[in-house]
């Protein structure tokens, strides 16, 4: 009896390290024989493997097109994509709650930076996810042209236009994507 009860708990305690992660080398190529992409699949089972770690894609010319990182449940973390001339024109990252994008002008300043918030509200026995975004657009010169804040994809709070020299324009306010009052800066 002593031995049966040994090797089960052998074969348990076998099954429970085999455990272990495994990942795989993606490497591919253009016909032109250039790198297409490179990174890592974390493999669940045969038929479902998740991107993990850093992944670069490229043009067909090989320069870099993209440089993600993925979590470990295969979710981009942060990415940065690149124009065929090497110049970064979009910048995106995640950290807890926060989403920061940032794409850029062909000269190189920021064209549009993108700050959202998700956080969970309480309302009574529900409890959901609401985000809270600050939108803000610059002229390629690198002077801010608009900043416009949201709640839940829809208008809320200020709105502020300014004119190409930095002159602020007008300011509106909304809630709940309704204009409630409007202000001319004359």
């Amino acid at each position: 009896m002593k031995s049966i009860a040994l090797i089960v708990i052998g074969l348990l305690l076998a099954s429970c390290s085999n455990d272990k992660i495994e990942y795989e080398k993606v490497i591919l190529h253009y016909n032109n024989g250039n790198l297409f992409c490179s990174g890592n699949h974390k493999v669940i089972n045969s038929n479902n493997k998740l991107r993990s770690g850093n992944w670069k894609f490229y043009y067909p010319s090989g320069k870099i097109e993209q440089d993600v990182e993925y979590n470990e449940d295969g979710e981009i973390i942060s990415q940065k994509k690149y124009s065929e001339n090497g110049k970064i024109v979009e910048y995106y990252i995640i950290q807890d709650k926060t989403e920061l994008t940032i794409t850029y002008h062909q000269n190189g300043n920021i064209k549009e930076e993108i700050k959202k918030e998700k956080y969970s509200e309480n309302k009574g026995d529900d409890e959901s996810e609401t985000s809270e975004s600050i939108v803000k657009e610059f002229y390629d010169s690198g002077v801010l042209k608009e900043q416009t804040n949201y709640k839940d994809d829809n208008l809320n709070g200020e709105k502020k236009i300014w004119d190409s020299t930095g002159v602020l324009l007008i300011i509106v306010n909304y809630a709940d994507g309704i204009i409630i009052r409007k202000d001319l800066n004359n």
